[in-house]
């Protein structure tokens, strides 16, 4: 099996940059994924054609990558619309308070999460910077850093629901 990373991981990522782009999921990370499934199935004897058989995993990699992104943008669709309702609702003083004060209970939030997690976070969400680039900057996996950045919107997305919920009664 090294003999086998050696010679086909680069031609792996380079087909799966050229197939799927630059990413994410970086074509890398899903190359290494991919050797890593098949290596943890055991059993390679009975599968006849290795080089397709860790094709096919990273190609099912990219494809569920996909999936989750689509889910995932669905719901930052959700999130941001809670956070930053259309312009043409009415701007009363009220509202301008209350929205203080939900960004005064974020940033509390946001400094209580865990340091991967917040810095993450900010980094993709505030400065806008891919899944992939923040992995680069910050030496984690896409995987890791995309859990990061889904458990801190998640928190901040659970935050607001409860604090709306009380906020009606």
């Amino acid at each position: 099996m090294n003999a086998l990373y050696r010679d086909y991981f680069s031609q792996l990522s380079a087909t799966l940059r050229r197939m799927y782009g630059d990413g994410p999921p970086d074509p890398e990370d899903v190359a290494q994924e991919a050797f890593k499934r098949v290596v943890a199935r055991g059993d390679l004897g009975a599968i006849k054609n290795l080089k397709a058989f860790i094709w096919s995993t990273a190609r099912n990699i990219v494809f569920k990558s996909h999936r989750t992104h689509e889910t995932r943008s669905k719901y930052d669709f959700e999130v941001e619309e809670v956070l930053f309702p259309l312009s043409t609702d009415k701007l009363t003083p009220e509202r301008v308070i209350l929205a203080r004060e939900q960004l005064r209970a974020i940033n509390d939030l946001l400094g209580r999460m865990p340091e991967n997690r917040r810095r993450a976070l900010l980094l993709h969400r505030v400065e806008g910077l891919s899944i992939s680039e923040v992995s680069r900057r910050m030496g984690l996996s896409y995987a890791a850093v995309y859990e990061h950045i889904k458990r801190g919107a998640a928190d901040i997305a659970l935050w607001l629901l409860e604090n709306e919920t009380a906020g009606s009664e």
